[in-house]
């Protein structure tokens, strides 16, 4: 069993789409500690990560949708959730400390989810259907997918 963690797009859930459009940065976003700099591999060293914060109107969520340089490829989520994802897998993931302005208030119970491992080999892809989708999982094209070369082609 898999599970996938995607943000809404649904404005009755998430307020203002995208929620986020600006980080506050502490550091140079080309700083070798800037999260941003370390793509899907396990991170041994401190790192700087931005703040969020969210677009009026945009509601506080669980899962925040956070297009920013450092973040797009990654999720911010609540500490809530972190403990969600933790009971159903240990290793894989670092968690990075955050925060959240939304108007002036500070919520600093978010964490950045950073992926450094992904398990492939439990896969079958010649039983699995793959999707190329686009915005809110519209289902744009099927990708033909009989192995792990194929899937990355």
């Amino acid at each position: 069993m898999f599970f996938r963690i995607q943000e809404s797009i649904d404005r009755k859930k998430v307020g203002r789409y995208p929620q986020v459009t600006e980080g506050i940065y502490h550091t140079n976003i080309n700083d070798p500690y800037f999260i941003g700099n370390s793509e899907y591999e396990f991170i041994e060293h401190d790192v700087s990560v931005p703040g969020i914060k969210l677009e009026s109107g945009a509601k506080r969520t669980d899962l925040i949708g956070a297009g920013i340089i450092g973040i797009s490829a990654r999720k911010v989520i609540s500490s809530k959730l972190k403990s969600l994802i933790q009971n159903h897998r240990q290793e894989g993931f670092q968690y990075f400390k955050t925060y959240v302005i939304d108007h002036n208030d500070h919520f600093g119970d978010y964490w950045i989810l950073h992926p450094y491992q992904f398990n492939y080999e439990i896969l079958d892809f010649e039983k699995s259907t793959v999707w190329i989708e686009g915005m809110g999982g519209e289902k744009l094209r099927r990708l033909e997918t009989r192995s792990k070369e194929d899937f990355f082609g």
